[in-house]
């Protein structure tokens, strides 16, 4: 018989005699005892084993989930200067900044604000002469 998961949920099967009773239709007989073993082994392809490489199973979906990127948000405004130095303990030295304006201001200085430097622990914002009003919002990829 074929397995009938992961389509629907395997069958269960109720209460059957394990009298070798030809006669008696309520009891285990072979074809129940494959089906049993059809479901076993359709449940354990689609869970997968430790390392699975079967795109399909749930533990190579679930590796791929564990190395995805990591992202954090925050929120800063710009110093009164031209350059701002955003201290954030997310940031390590490989990670990505995407910036993003809050305030018309942030992005109507020459230059608009960029990412210059990143460092472990802080970012700076290079930019035009700020009032020290403009506000923005910023990611960190690692």
């Amino acid at each position: 018989m074929a397995a009938e998961f992961p389509t629907t949920a395997p069958t269960v099967y109720a209460e059957k005699s394990t009298s070798n009773d030809v006669g008696d239709t309520s009891h285990w007989d072979g074809a129940d005892a494959n089906q049993v073993k059809a479901e076993v082994i359709a449940i354990a392809a689609k869970v997968g084993i430790d390392g699975d490489t079967e795109p399909a199973s749930h533990d190579y979906k679930i590796s791929h989930l564990e190395s995805r990127k990591e992202v954090k948000t925050g929120s800063g405004t710009l110093a009164a200067s031209t350059s701002t130095t955003k201290t954030d303990a997310n940031v390590t030295t490989s990670s990505r900044i995407l910036v993003q304006a809050r305030s018309a201001g942030f992005q109507q200085l020459s230059p608009i604000p960029y990412v210059s430097a990143i460092n472990a622990g802080s970012f700076v914002l290079t930019h035009g002469s700020a009032a020290g009003t403009e506000t923005f919002d910023y990611i960190v990829v690692n």
